[in-house]
């Protein structure tokens, strides 16, 4: 069934408006394609989904912007991620890429690091009092090295220690017994400069959804399968008080934990829905569909090609 006000499927990118009608989404990110990391993680979302890399063609970012602006969406969340390790970018861009994000007023703005950027004092600072958003295998820095292969822990920096987080914890099948402590570990340590933390049901293949490589099959192997979402659920409201029972548009549940905000995306629905990313000088979403806006439509419109 298409929805003639959005030019897509209705089940497949929900209708959500504002209180000034104009349509949100909750994140826009900008994925630039370094083609390296630091972190050898086996679960490797990109490589897991064999994202393609490119030319980042940055200086489409502005007209892209403008043109989510003028067809009435808004975002909640401006985000700096990568197809490698953002930081890598060198400072210039960065530079650039801040404050073309910073003109659209985005509720709250991130950065996602596999850590680089705690090493990089003069990157740092360009983001100082940004969200940083980082993925840990286990709370333990020894553990964590070890699971994902990289050797100085950014955890003893001072740029670390400044630093705003929201903490993602992937949710691994032998880890799952001890989830509720680890999740004590990290608010007990970071508590006080916590944003959020989130339980990461990790992708088998974004695109796919099949264990089609070595870095998909792990998580195949390893990773805690949406299936079993509701368990976790479960485990998770032993220890904490539930803020936000499920959402289906967000399609995730938030606990209470000591006034952070814990939340967990269930994967019952397609992850990303509400996500549109600048990609290789394109708006994409995570099916590498093509967003485009025609100029005769009305606000919040769109069609996906």
């Amino acid at each position: 069934m298409m929805n003639p006000d959005s030019g897509c499927d209705i089940e497949d990118i929900p209708l959500v408006f504002d209180e000034d009608g104009l349509r949100r989404f909750e994140k826009f990110l900008v994925i630039t394609n370094q083609q390296a990391c630091d972190l050898h993680c086996p679960w490797c979302t990109g490589k897991a989904t064999n994202y393609p890399f490119g030319d980042d063609q940055l200086e489409e970012l502005v007209c892209c912007l403008e043109h989510t602006r003028r067809a009435g969406i808004r975002f909640n969340m401006g985000i700096i991620s990568g197809n490698g390790e953002p930081s890598f970018l060198g400072y210039e861009d960065l530079r650039k890429i801040r404050d073309t994000l910073k003109t659209q007023h985005f509720e709250e703005y991130l950065f996602q690091t596999g850590g680089n950027l705690f090493w990089d004092t003069k990157k740092f600072e360009l983001f100082w009092d940004w969200t940083m958003e980082l993925t840990r295998g286990a709370f333990d820095p020894k553990r964590d090295m070890t699971m994902r292969g990289y050797k100085r822990d950014y955890t003893k920096t001072e740029t670390f220690r400044k630093a705003r987080l929201g903490l993602n914890i992937t949710l691994i099948e032998e880890n799952l017994p001890d989830l509720p402590n680890e999740i004590d570990r990290y608010l007990n340590a970071f508590g006080d400069r916590l944003v959020r933390l989130t339980l990461k049901v990790l992708n088998i293949n974004t695109r796919t959804g099949k264990p089609d490589n070595p870095y998909s099959q792990w998580v195949f192997d390893h990773g805690v399968p949406p299936e079993k979402s509701e368990t976790v659920a479960e485990l998770v409201s032993s220890r904490y008080s539930l803020k936000q029972e499920y959402d289906p548009v967000l399609d995730r549940i938030v606990w209470d934990a000591c006034d952070v905000p814990l939340i967990m995306e269930m994967k019952k629905r397609r992850y990303g829905r509400l996500h549109m990313a600048f990609s290789q000088g394109k708006l994409q979403d995570y099916l590498l569909r093509q967003f485009s806006f025609p100029s005769n439509d009305r606000l919040g419109s769109f069609v996906l090609r």
